[in-house]
């Protein structure tokens, strides 16, 4: 079966600096929202209804300090409570990167607290969607802490863990997403499986090198 759809369309259409846009793409957050949705609809229509759909955002520019209007995160509150019903499985929320001028607060949960909150309010309007989160998770214990709470998954319990995120926040997710630490540790599944006491299957290449 082929991977399923992963769409990451978020940073070109929903904020408003790159582009001001005055045609039905642009302004409002219904239009500036349009075209993401029209993607995922055309996308819903065409692949099996088992297939998940997962949709990555930037919830926020980092930009509130300019006093310009920006994508931030209300505007990704609000569009994560469109996405259950468009049949979106899982949300990735990751942030900025899109202005050489952000401003961001920067710490190990930085992202992580975002995904939280999408949570929250999700779950609090009783929407039923799946959260990643990313950013600077870089350690087995630190992924750990964000999704198990006693070594369940968040999924399999009626409550997720709570993390101390540096600023008051409490971070939660329902899965994270790992991608720069694989740059620096190739084998990053590995000594986290490792690390964690998973058992897992290794590469036939790497069975006489195992971590001891």
């Amino acid at each position: 079966m082929p991977p399923p759809p992963f769409l990451c369309l978020g940073s070109e259409r929903e904020i408003d600096n790159p582009q001001r846009r005055t045609d039905a793409y642009g302004g409002s957050f219904e239009n500036r929202t349009r075209f993401l949705i029209e993607v995922i609809n055309a996308v819903r229509a065409v692949i099996p209804i088992d297939m998940p759909l997962l949709v990555r955002i930037s919830a926020t520019e980092w930009m509130e300090h300019t006093g310009q209007e920006s994508w931030d995160i209300p505007q990704s509150l609000r569009l994560a409570q469109l996405l259950p019903d468009l049949g979106v499985d899982l949300l990735d929320v990751s942030s900025g990167g899109n202005n050489n001028e952000q401003k961001i607060a920067l710490h190990p949960y930085y992202q992580v607290d975002i995904a939280g909150r999408i949570r929250d309010a999700l779950r609090a309007e009783g929407k039923s969607m799946l959260i990643g989160a990313v950013g600077l998770i870089t350690t087995a214990e630190m992924a750990k802490s964000v999704v198990q709470e006693d070594g369940t998954l968040t999924g399999e319990k009626s409550e997720t863990v709570e993390v101390d995120a540096g600023n008051g926040q409490k971070a939660k997710a329902d899965l994270v997403l790992a991608a720069r630490q694989f740059l620096r540790e190739p084998e990053f599944v590995l000594r986290t499986a490792y690390a964690l006491g998973v058992k897992v299957k290794w590469p036939v290449q790497y069975g006489r090198a195992p971590f001891s």
